[in-house]
């Protein structure tokens, strides 16, 4: 039988800049595949490709060279309308710096990508309180940024990541900002998204806590792929 297609597919990826006069190799032929409800994590240190790669994954950058398909969409040859699209219907961004509209409620913000996606008012608000009622702030929607902690602020940005049903979550350091016990909430709350068959793409700098979240870790280096392997603390 033949294996299903992964939902991503990277060849010979490469993205490179110029800085002054020097060129700068962010990805230098990366070649990886990622199965559809896997839970990856990209590890490597600072200036290694991880932010670069979910950018590109995210549809907000264009390679340089090389292929990426998600989904069996090629994201290297998609236009600008077309990539809109696909950053509001099959990806969910997480970002640690939560990155909320600070005057909407977290209700608001939870239903935003769904008014990019023009979805019903009265749909909205129902998905919305859903996905809040989820990650355990149903009684907090009507609060604004501001008025929650910052443990609060991620999950409500997790709720709205996760709104729109999105094939892949990329999560960009999610716990970055956060104290030890909001760190393991969302720590929680990612694994329990995994579970229920969510594709998970993970960057971070902290092997530690990748090994023990994701099903898998990669390592970067130079933009290049210096180890794969399955991570020793989960059930792959």
């Amino acid at each position: 039988m033949t294996p299903p297609e992964p939902i991503v597919s990277l060849r010979d990826l490469t993205r490179r800049y110029v800085m002054g006069n020097q060129p700068i190799a962010a990805l230098d032929g990366l070649t990886l595949d990622i199965p559809a409800g896997q839970f990856l994590g990209i590890v490597g240190r600072s200036g290694s490709g991880k932010s670069t790669l979910l950018n590109l994954l995210g549809g907000l950058d264009s390679p340089t060279g090389g292929t990426i398909r998600v989904g069996g969409m090629d994201l290297a040859g998609a236009g600008s309308d077309t990539l809109a699209q696909y950053r509001s219907r099959k990806v969910g961004f997480i970002f640690q710096q939560f990155n909320l509209v600070p005057s909407m409620t977290a209700l608001q913000n939870v239903a935003l990508p769904l008014v990019f996606a023009g979805v019903p008012h009265a749909e909205r608000r129902t998905r919305a309180l859903e996905l809040l009622g989820r990650v355990g702030l149903a009684a907090r929607s009507g609060h604004r940024p501001a008025e929650l902690s910052g443990g609060e602020q991620q999950r409500v940005a997790i709720a709205r990541a996760l709104v729109n049903s999105p094939a892949i979550l990329l999560a960009d350091e999610p716990t970055g900002n956060l104290d030890s016990t909001s760190a393991a909430a969302i720590a929680d709350l990612l694994r329990q998204a995994h579970r229920a068959g969510q594709t998970i793409i993970l960057v971070t700098h902290d092997r530690a806590m990748a090994e023990s979240l994701c099903s898998r870790t990669v390592e970067l280096r130079d933009g290049r792929l210096i180890a794969d392997s399955p991570a020793p603390g989960s059930a792959a």
